[in-house]
């Protein structure tokens, strides 16, 4: 048997087959420029720390005031950019131990920074 066997045979053969295109499954493989670290405006770190300041409502829970403050920061990190969460995201995973913003995201409690960290993170995958 010389060249290259019938399709119904090359399942029982054992040749390879060269493919000019890279990547996996025949695809081209596409490489994305990494998106330049920006430092995030102050301004958002003020307002994210006037969130997690401001005094609960006139018959507000501490639960459930907590919950409002989450989705307010929640509703804030939806709006910066990929850069800016990028930034956020590592500033806060991994935070300083003098950075008065990791402090503050504290008081929320483990579970809800923990959440808002990982939003930082997804979001800025999905954008």
């Amino acid at each position: 048997m010389h060249g290259l066997p019938p399709a119904s045979a090359a399942i029982f053969t054992s040749y390879l087959y060269h493919s000019t295109t890279a990547g996996p499954r025949g695809r081209a493989s596409i490489r994305r420029q990494p998106a330049p670290h920006t430092r995030p405006p102050a301004c958002v770190d003020v307002r994210i720390a006037s969130i997690i300041e401001a005094p609960l409502a006139v018959g507000e829970s501490m639960g459930f005031g907590a919950t409002r403050k989450e989705a307010e920061l929640l509703a804030l990190f939806a709006t910066l950019t990929v850069a800016q969460s990028r930034a956020y995201y590592t500033r806060l995973w991994s935070p300083n131990s003098a950075d008065p913003l990791a402090s503050k995201l504290a008081q929320l409690g483990s579970d809800r920074k923990q959440r808002l960290i990982l939003f930082l993170g997804r979001h800025r995958a999905y954008r």
